[in-house]
């Protein structure tokens, strides 16, 4: 029982029993274990610089005080809590399962064991922050609420290493990376709610890790980049000014909503949707839409290249606009169903495809062509294009073509 003053210890620190620490802080080189509790009084400070210290099943460290990692290793294996944590430096590691009934910050240092799990309790807080790069290689399991604001965080073990559960709260407040070491993709799981906010610029899931949503993906400010694919049942909320980049193939299972403001942007990969998904605002400026299920807009969808295909539907909704602009966009062999208004202007051609009905302009729906360039179809069969609504050519004063391996029927 250490009462006052401070205590330093070049040699191995062991507890075990029921010990404490009520005043004053221990500092400790040379490793050692730990079993029973470990009680810290508030102001009480036990601090790791060095050596491997071994928690044994069952320990418990207890009280306000501050159990501090600033060097060495930790290793944990079985099941213990502790309070008050700071990861400064140095290594969690170990099979078992780390749980805090406080709080931790992690400034720097690693936690990895694929096997082991460090499990942010219903309640708790776990904060990420400084500038320096933090090593994650287990899995961090968050029931509480998690908020980053500084230094990459570089995972590794292909395996899971965030879950965040069903009523976990994930706050991004930087523009960091979450990297992988490529030795397998990484996984991100959100069951509860990932909110970015503060940071205004981009944060980056890297082309290593695989993002996976079945919560809520909230974003307030700035662009979350999503590189390494990953799938969705889950909804994204966009505020004014935001934007999910989807960088890695990724797919939009049945009943995901986007919703707000904010823009669901393609770049130059694929997007497959699963189901009947629906979209406030997407871009479209390369890469493929594709897939068997039906996407909804109803906003804007901006369409400047790449290609939508796949057995399935994308539907303008009443009161949404598609603005396809820019050079030559593909449309072989999905279907195009207009309930709203498409804008067409640029330079380039709707090159159709598949022999089906591609482009069905609905009763009162308008179609605006505002160029001179062409439907053309890929000569393997006849594509359709059915006006049950208004087509309307304005501004451009040449030839707008509807190729002969098109075949239009007017009924509006």
């Amino acid at each position: 029982d250490i009462q006052a003053g401070s205590l330093t210890l070049g040699g191995a620190f062991n507890h075990s029993g029921a010990s404490s620490i009520t005043a004053g802080a221990i500092t400790a080189s040379g490793g050692g274990s730990g079993s029973g509790t470990l009680a810290l009084a508030s102001g009480a400070t036990l601090s790791l610089t060095g050596g491997t210290y071994t928690l044994a099943t069952g320990t418990a460290i207890t009280g306000a005080g501050l159990y501090q990692i600033n060097g060495g290793t930790v290793s944990v294996n079985g099941a213990v809590s502790a309070g008050t944590v700071a990861l400064d430096s140095g290594t969690v590691n170990g099979a078992g399962t780390l749980s805090f009934t406080g709080a931790m910050t992690w400034t720097g240092g690693s936690m990895s064991d694929a096997s082991g799990t460090t499990s942010v309790l219903a309640g708790k807080t776990l904060t990420i922050s400084g500038g320096t790069a933090k090593g994650l290689g287990r899995l961090l399991d968050n029931a509480g609420t998690v908020t980053w604001t500084g230094g990459a965080i570089n995972t590794s073990g292909a395996g899971t290493v965030v879950t965040n559960q069903a009523g976990g709260q994930f706050n991004i407040q930087t523009d960091g990376t979450i990297s992988g070491d490529g030795g397998g993709n990484e996984v991100i799981t959100n069951a509860g709610t990932m909110t970015k906010s503060v940071a205004t610029g981009t944060t980056t899931v890297a082309s290593t890790v695989t993002f996976n949503n079945t919560g809520t993906v909230d974003l307030q400010t700035g662009v979350l980049a999503l590189g390494g694919g990953g799938a969705s049942t889950g909804d994204f909320t966009m505020a004014a000014g935001t934007r999910v980049d989807f960088t890695g193939a990724y797919t939009l299972n049945a009943g995901v909503d986007i919703t707000g403001a904010g823009v669901a942007k393609v770049v130059g990969t694929t997007l497959t949707i699963g189901g009947a998904v629906s979209a406030q605002n997407l871009e479209l400026p390369s890469g493929t839409l594709t897939g068997a299920g039906t996407l909804t807009t109803t906003g804007t969808l901006t369409w400047t290249g790449g290609t939508m295909s796949g057995s399935g539907t994308t539907d303008i909704a009443a009161g949404g606009t598609l603005a396809i602009s820019g050079g030559a966009v593909t449309l072989s062999p999905r279907r195009l169903n207009n309930f709203g208004t498409i804008n067409w202007t640029g330079t380039g051609n709707i090159n159709v495809g598949g022999a089906v009905l591609v482009l069905d302009n609905k009763a009162g729906a308008l179609f605006n062509i505002q160029n001179d360039q062409a439907i053309a179809g890929d000569g393997g069969g006849a594509e359709q294009f059915t006006n049950a609504g208004t087509v309307r050519k304005t501004v451009a004063t040449g030839v707008t073509t509807v190729a002969s391996t098109v075949t239009f029927d007017n009924t509006g």
